[in-house]
């Protein structure tokens, strides 16, 4: 289950985080601006996803609220089933992890990770990962018709993921944060956000 407080922390601290970067922005040159801004859109976007995923969360939490425990399955099966937002790597990977759902396999192939490697990206505050992994299974999921570019670059992402042996301190988080905006750019110019 979603951990509220944790999630509205952390939607805080990114809010600043944003607010920061917008003020470093426009003290630079034209030229320098244009990236960061390209790049302070996609972290709009994600502020957006982030929240717009936990008033879902809320939602369906009230919805169920008003139904006996008998018929709460089938309520949150119909909820999901129109859900916007249908993975939730996190509640996932928990799930797997604590033996609850036993298919790996299902984890794998809708997030391209590993459920242990998704809570430990987690922990170690690596949200953007998640985020993208997360993101690519809500595509699927809500079967949007994916654009070889965005395919492309999310496939690129996970494999700099991996050779990166699972983001050592040796700088290479950095080269995941990019393939991560590369990512994020994909969508934004394809998928219509």
């Amino acid at each position: 289950m979603m951990n509220l407080s944790h999630t509205t922390t952390r939607l805080r601290e990114d809010t600043a985080e944003l607010r920061r970067r917008v003020t470093e922005a426009k003290a630079l040159n034209p030229e320098q601006q244009t990236q960061k801004l390209q790049d302070l859109d996609i972290d709009c976007y994600l502020l957006e996803y982030d929240t717009a995923k936990l008033a879902q969360y809320v939602a369906v939490i009230k919805q169920l609220g008003k139904h006996d425990d008998a018929s709460q399955k089938e309520v949150a099966e119909r909820i999901m089933k129109n859900a916007t937002y249908k993975a939730d790597i996190l509640t996932d990977a928990e799930l797997f992890v604590s033996g609850v759902i036993t298919d790996g396999f299902i984890f794998t192939s809708l997030y391209c990770s590993d459920p242990e490697m998704a809570l430990q990206y987690h922990e170690r505050g690596f949200h953007y990962i998640n985020r993208v992994l997360e993101n690519n299974a809500n595509l699927h999921l809500t079967q949007r018709e994916i654009t070889p570019e965005v395919e492309y670059q999310h496939y690129s992402f996970v494999r700099k993921l991996l050779l990166t042996s699972f983001v050592s301190s040796d700088g290479s988080e950095s080269l995941i944060e990019g393939a991560a905006y590369q990512y994020w750019g994909a969508v934004r110019d394809t998928m219509g956000w």
